[in-house]
């Protein structure tokens, strides 16, 4: 069964998302504590609104923002 295409990729797609979900769990750790040294600690709606996003690139984009803008709503603007 191991030998299998579809267990191999199988396997293959669960390595594929849980690596996703790390790169985004980074991303997101990457954006709160830069923003909170600069912010102070995130609104309850903020830090939710920012455990909402799924967009790798997106959180990339605000990590080189948190210097650009005044605050956290103008951050997930």
């Amino acid at each position: 069964m191991e030998d299998s295409v579809t267990y191999q990729a199988i396997i293959q797609e669960g390595v594929a998302k849980g690596e996703r979900q790390g790169k985004l769990r980074e991303a997101r750790t990457l954006v709160l504590n830069l923003a909170r040294r600069r912010f102070g600690p995130p609104p309850a709606e903020i830090h939710a609104a920012l455990e909402r996003i799924s967009d790798l690139e997106r959180l990339e984009n605000m990590h080189g923002r948190v210097l650009d803008v005044s605050g956290w709503e103008e951050l997930l603007a």
